[in-house]
């Protein structure tokens, strides 16, 4: 996201100017400014020319850079991860940033899509003073590319990225001044133009940058965003002496990292519920591992057991130079006093954590589901399975009496009923006739017509009994007054 501070109606016009080799020229000017032809770079003398009653301020890069981190906080309503872009635009003769990165994966929805979340963003900025060119992508470099050299308000999916990148500038890849010169020279002007060279030749003429930031921008390779936060996170790290191959020696370090951590951690009575583990690697980039817990802890020998798999997918490159581990999500633990014999259900807890912090850092988040429980008087509508790890708040149980197993669609059965209102005498479920001795009900329950996933249409209207067979087996069995139909939705094991 791309950021300008547009001149309100009838707002005097504003130059902002730094002084370059004893010459004063045109940091940044408002809009206003713009359309008289006041360019970036530009003379003052020359820029008061054109605009004669513009108001004179000297550009601070520090006071700018706090304001546009404040905005960055102001924009966590939108998104937590939100960062100040590092990589300025190029139009300016300083290297001040000037845009915001927001990690909005899984927001669209909230918003009523992604289309919606851009329109949102646009109009609370204006509301507050500043204008901006707004892009959605499914990477940091193309997002970037687009915001500041695509047309305003892009949102695109992976499957368009080379369309919409091709026809781009190569300085919309985030490509330092001096390659975008040698591109030049040579008549590269646009994305498509790289793309359609070898990678091979591209390597050896203008070095890495140019494979990384293609490689970023067509997500080919990782990017990190690192967000602002209210508070400094908890960080450790170590610097080796030369880097480092061997993967013991590595990996005693990141164990006294872990336990310097923990002591931190115990020091604020707290706990980490997230973590990051980066190796700086010698002449390549540095690769980094995620990790979440279902619960706060500050057990250096779990968090071990946690990151010693994945240190064996961790490429070492050319050697190891230094490794930091960053605490990005901490809770409070406070101090507690213990018994002299411990109590079982803690340690059960404890080791149940444990437990589910390894299936869900081996097999992630989205495979590791619990079900909990939500407000809904439809039986397969009260509960829904989401992560492990995110905590929900408990939607009130209902106190009735419910079978051990539930199953997860009502099967259809026939039944038939001696009176109205009554248990059936007899039921054909599943191939099989069942006698009935023992009927306790009706319990109505009547669903809700927005969320009945199974009919479609109206509310279903249900008369629930509770029966048991000669065979001593309990089912809960039900009939849907609207076309008389038996259902079996469950039973006693």
């Amino acid at each position: 996201m791309g950021l300008r501070y547009p001149a309100p109606h009838n707002a005097p016009t504003v130059l902002l100017f730094s002084t370059v080799a004893r010459q004063e020229i045109v940091a940044r000017c408002c809009d206003t400014a713009q359309r008289a032809g006041v360019r970036a770079g530009m003379p003052l003398a020359e820029a008061k020319a054109l605009c004669p009653s513009a108001r004179q301020r000297p550009f601070d890069p520090d006071k700018s850079g706090e304001a546009l981190a404040l905005l960055a906080k102001w924009c966590q309503r939108f998104s937590p991860v939100v960062a100040v872009d590092p990589v300025p635009a190029g139009r300016h003769e300083d290297d001040a940033p000037d845009g915001l990165l927001l990690d909005v994966t899984g927001e669209g929805h909230l918003f009523g899509g992604e289309h919606l979340l851009l329109v949102e963003i646009g109009t609370r900025l204006r509301r507050i003073g500043f204008g901006g060119r707004l892009a959605i992508a499914p990477t940091v470099g193309a997002a970037w590319g687009l915001a500041r050299f695509g047309s305003s308000a892009a949102c695109i999916a992976g499957e368009d990225l080379q369309p919409l990148l091709g026809p781009l500038p190569v300085a919309a890849l985030r490509l330092s001044a001096q390659i975008c010169a040698a591109l030049k020279e040579v008549g590269i002007q646009q994305v498509r133009h790289l793309l359609a060279l070898p990678r091979e030749s591209l390597l050896v003429r203008f070095g890495e940058e140019i494979l990384l930031r293609l490689d970023q921008a067509f997500g080919r390779a990782d990017e990190l965003i690192e967000p602002v936060r209210l508070h400094e996170p908890l960080e450790v790290r170590r610097l080796f002496d030369g880097a480092t191959t061997q993967l013991e020696a590595i990996s005693i370090t990141v164990q006294e990292l872990l336990e310097e951590l923990c002591r931190q951690l115990e020091t604020q009575e707290s706990g980490v519920r997230g973590f990051r583990l980066q190796w700086q690697r010698i002449n390549a980039v540095a690769v980094s591992r995620e990790f979440i817990l279902s619960r706060p802890s500050r057990d250096a020998r779990h968090l071990w057991g946690l990151v010693r798999p994945k240190m064996e997918s961790m490429h070492m490159g050319y050697g190891v130079e230094g490794i930091t581990l960053t605490a990005s999500w901490t809770q409070g633990i406070p101090h507690g006093q213990s018994d002299a014999w411990g109590k079982e259900e803690d340690a059960h807890d404890e080791e149940y954590g444990h437990f589910l912090d390894t299936l869900v850092n081996r097999w992630g988040k989205e495979r590791v589901l619990a079900a909990h429980a939500v407000a809904s008087h439809t039986p397969e509508n009260a509960r829904q399975f989401q992560p492990a790890t995110e905590g929900r708040a408990q939607a009130e149980i209902l106190k009735v009496e419910r079978p051990s197993v539930l199953f997860e669609k009502p099967e259809p059965a026939e039944g038939m009923a001696l009176q109205p209102d009554h248990p059936p005498a007899w039921i054909r479920w599943r191939g099989e006739e069942y006698p009935l001795e023992v009927g306790i009900g009706p319990e109505r329950i009547v669903t809700a017509w927005w969320n009945d996933s199974r009919r479609q249409r109206g509310a279903s209207t249900r008369d629930y009994f509770k029966v048991q067979t000669k065979g001593a087996t309990w089912l809960w069995v039900f009939r849907e007054l609207e076309t008389s139909r038996w259902y079996v939705h469950g039973l006693w094991a």
